[in-house]
């Protein structure tokens, strides 16, 4: 855990520990107000974790899908890249920050279910996830929101790509894809033929 966590929890966990004396001094049992309040942080720590991929699964392909759209324009030119791009790019960059939103959301209420289950005495001795060695490589901390950014990044760096392409073509004012695949294909075949 990073220090920043470690300090709310601390700061949870004494606050807890004054509204649990507090409710003993009152005569009242503190047992059934941190199971409803250890329930509550699950629950929306769950909820935040299905926002993010909810929002993701109905974003994430449209923003895959100016890319599929870009590709069946006959001739396209660069005002196509930089609509269809942006659009795509806006869809992709947004996801990413309800992504972000949702996971300091989320954060917060594993801060809260860390503070009531040190208060009540449960300390988690293992690593926030257990591997084997091989699969550590796709599992290390952090690995989901790295991934993330990545795939922003490539759907941002894809509609670059295209927009310096559109831009620098030789067949002006639009890409001639014919050509493309054409010059695509003669590398293949002679890369491909021996000798």
């Amino acid at each position: 855990a990073t220090s920043a966590f470690r300090t709310v929890v601390d700061k949870l966990k004494k606050s807890l520990q004054e509204a649990v004396s507090k409710l003993i001094k009152e005569g009242r049992d503190p047992d059934e107000w941190l199971r409803t309040l250890y329930s509550d942080r699950a629950e929306r720590m769950r909820s935040d974790n299905e926002r993010i991929w909810v929002s993701g699964s109905i974003l994430i392909p449209l923003a895959f899908a100016g890319f599929g759209a870009f590709v069946t324009i006959q001739s396209p030119r660069l005002w196509h890249v930089v609509v269809l791009g942006s659009a795509s790019s806006v869809l992709a960059w947004c996801w990413l920050i309800i992504a972000e939103n949702q996971r300091a959301f989320q954060q917060k209420s594993e801060a809260w279910i860390v503070a009531i289950e040190e208060l009540i005495g449960i300390t988690d001795a293992t690593p926030p996830k257990i591997s084997e060695k091989l699969s550590r490589v796709l599992t290390f901390q952090g690995a989901i929101r790295k991934m993330l950014w990545i795939l922003v990044a490539i759907i941002t760096v894809g509609w670059i790509a295209l927009a310096v392409l559109a831009a620098c073509s030789d067949n002006r004012p639009g890409i001639n894809w014919t050509e493309l695949q054409n010059r695509s294909q003669s590398t293949y075949n002679r890369a491909s033929s021996p000798g």
